[in-house]
């Protein structure tokens, strides 16, 4: 996290206060902002998202609100329009999100976060709620932006459909990071070929050794 064009990362006291390496606190900082360089925000015009649930607004329909979405971002930039054609959206853009189902709001999302061609891609359970062709038509979207160089964060619990996306891997657990690897390290390491059965192989054996170090504990004390 950044404050305008400094380099310096932010941190937190005891209080939750918010401070910069230089010395600027959270209060600071805003307060002097219009100071600044207003183009910071500029780095957002190479990120998109995907939300695990959109929300929009109920009254407007597909078409409009891609419409709308355009012209807030006002991009020079070609539209990378492959999922409005795969999913062929441009035959409901008449219909009002309202009116849609959970899969097709899903795919109305999809087509917002690659559309402006960005180099990050932001992709919260990009998956959940589409059909089998609609979910292999994203993937398959997901994977060329792997191979053409760009940074795609995926986060996700349906760990089956990670194998042929993802080059690494951040495991999480009781909100705390477990392992951070490169998936090809995590699948030698476990001496298994899919992603899910790896982190199972890893999960029991931390299973395994807390068990084992309960029943140390117990002979210990009844010693």
């Amino acid at each position: 996290m950044y404050c305008a064009n400094w380099s310096k990362w932010l941190w937190e006291d005891h209080a939750n206060q918010i401070h910069f390496g230089n010395g600027f606190t959270t209060e600071r900082c805003y307060r002097i902002r219009w100071k600044i360089d207003f183009r910071d925000y500029l780095y957002r015009e190479n990120i998109g998202y995907m939300p695990q649930i959109g929300r929009y607004p109920d009254n407007m329909t597909i078409g409009q609100i891609i419409e709308m979405i355009q012209k807030i971002r006002n991009s020079n930039k070609p539209l990378d329009v492959d999922l409005l054609k795969a999913f062929q959206l441009e035959a409901l853009f008449d219909k009002q999100m309202r009116t849609l189902s959970g899969g097709t709001t899903q795919k109305v999302s999809a087509v917002l976060a690659f559309l402006f061609n960005p180099e990050v891609l932001i992709l919260d359970e990009p998956t959940a709620g589409l059909d089998p062709l609609a979910a292999e038509i994203l993937k398959e979207k997901i994977i060329r932006g792997k191979d053409k160089g760009k940074l795609i964060f995926i986060t996700s619990h349906l760990l089956s459909e990670l194998d042929d996306l993802i080059t690494e891997i951040i495991f999480m657990q009781d909100g705390e990071v477990y392992f951070h690897k490169k998936v090809a390290t995590l699948k030698e390491e476990t001496n298994e070929d899919k992603i899910s059965k790896a982190i199972a192989s890893i999960l029991k054996y931390k299973a395994f050794k807390q068990n084992q170090q309960e029943t140390t504990r117990v002979m210990e004390t009844s010693i």
